[in-house]
């Protein structure tokens, strides 16, 4: 069974029809090939075939939330994807910044999820890494998430530790090409 580990390999990749790249996997899905995607977003997930191990990878367009301080705001986009996931619990790890003012605000959290709101099974723990972009003069927050779930601890922090590069690799790497994205 491949892992999340095995999908290194990226390419930059067109997003909301080339206004926006991004270094992503080279081998992860686009979702809208085989699923209704919102108009504001773009989804890939990884070709993993256990779906408990699968990750994905959100880049969502939305009106900027009404806080100034961007720690403050990126909080706000975590809480509001554990209200989206009907999250038992949610846990923020940290939040960092990359040394170039032009990069997005950083976090990691975990959050407590039943897959699809199943009530028949237990909640699986969710690491999930989130990247804010404000773009101010379009009143327009520019949100990456990108998560994974596991069964098992140790290959779970495996596969934590793999995708958090990806997301990473992801964030540094994303450029606005077009900002008419955002009119």
């Amino acid at each position: 069974m491949p892992s999340v580990a095995a999908q290194v390999d990226t390419s930059s990749r067109p997003l909301f029809g080339g206004s926006i790249v991004a270094d992503l996997p080279a081998a992860w899905k686009d979702v809208s090939d085989f699923r209704q995607v919102p108009d504001n977003q773009e989804v890939f997930v990884s070709p993993d075939s256990d779906p408990q191990r699968e990750a994905s990878l959100i880049v969502e367009v939305l009106q900027r939330v009404d806080k100034d301080d961007l720690d403050q705001a990126v909080r706000f986009h975590f809480e509001s994807i554990a209200h989206d996931n009907d999250a038992e619990e949610s846990h923020v790890g940290r939040t960092w910044s990359f040394n170039d003012t032009q990069r997005p605000i950083l976090l990691s959290g975990t959050q407590l999820v039943k897959k699809f709101g199943k009530d028949s099974e237990p909640a699986k723990q969710v690491k999930i890494w989130v990247a804010l972009w404000r773009i101010e003069d379009k009143n327009v927050d520019l949100v990456m998430s990108v998560n994974v779930a596991g069964t098992e601890a140790e290959d779970q922090e495996r596969g934590e530790d793999e995708v958090g590069r990806i997301f990473e690799r992801a964030a540094r790497s994303l450029s606005i090409v077009d900002y008419g994205l955002f009119a």
